[in-house]
Formats: C-alpha cells, sequence, structure tokens
C-alpha cells in the first residue's frame, strides 16, 4: 500500500476506534429522526418550527429518512434540530475485517506484488524512504 493512502487508512482506523460499534444498529421501524424527536416530546411541528418549515415539509422528511431516501444534508439540518451531531460512517463488517486497514489488504490486488517488491528492495538496502516534508518560509 503507498504510504499516503496507508496514512488515510490508518486514520479512518484510528477515527472509528472506540467510538463506533461494529455491531449492527437496529434502525427504529419508524426512523431515528422520529425515535430522537419523540424522546425529546417534540412534535412534529416543534421540530419543523425549529427548521423553519412547515409541519407537512417536516413529515415528509421522516418519511424519507425511514425509506432511506433522505439526503445528508437534511439529516444533519434535522439533527442539528434535536440539539445532536450527526455520525455518517462506513464501518467494516466483523466478518471481513475488523479495521479498515486488514479491509484495504484484503481487497487491493497490487498487495502481494508490492509486499514481494518491498522485500527484494530491503534484501538490496533499498528501502523506499518518504522524501522529507519541505520547511515553510518564514
Amino acid at each position: 500500500m503507498g504510504e499516503p493512502r496507508k496514512v488515510l487508512v490508518q486514520a479512518l482506523d484510528v477515527a472509528i476506534s472506540g467510538n463506533i460499534s461494529t455491531a449492527p444498529a437496529s434502525k427504529p421501524t419508524r426512523g431515528w429522526l422520529r425515535a430522537a424527536r419523540k424522546a425529546l416530546h417534540m412534535t412534529q411541528s416543534q421540530m419543523a418550527k425549529r427548521l423553519g418549515m412547515k409541519q407537512q415539509a417536516y413529515a415528509n422528511i421522516e418519511v424519507r429518512e425511514q425509506t432511506e431516501r433522505v439526503s445528508l444534508e437534511t439529516l444533519r439540518r434535522a439533527a442539528g434540530a434535536l440539539d445532536c451531531d450527526l455520525i455518517y460512517a462506513l464501518v467494516p463488517k466483523k466478518a471481513i475485517a475488523a479495521t479498515f486497514t486488514e479491509l484495504s489488504a484484503k481487497y487491493d490486488p497490487d498487495l502481494g506484488l508490492r509486499k514481494a517488491t518491498e522485500h527484494s528492495m530491503a534484501l538490496e538496502g533499498q528501502v523506499p524512504r518518504l522524501p522529507a516534508p519541505k520547511s515553510e518560509p518564514e
């Protein structure tokens, strides 16, 4: 795996470790927005007012979320109105890989060739090195 890509994959691992359970979450039957709104004892009219829209427009958002046809932008705005953060993530399935590093290795068609090349280069004392970071002018 190329060094920049490796760094990005490792950053994904760090970003999700400890923050998101890899156990599948069961989505509420009527959707997360409705469940959160009801938990806060809010009506659709109250949510609509917070979002600056009519009650029916907000009701449509809940329907679209329930049928998985809502945009991330809309979910983010609704989450904000509920004083929540929207967390959007792709989490490797445990059966496939525990981390993005493992997932990347599993689906990287060039991994074997790269490992063989790196091994040969190391034997010849040609370990690939990253260029030194450029210093910024003062």
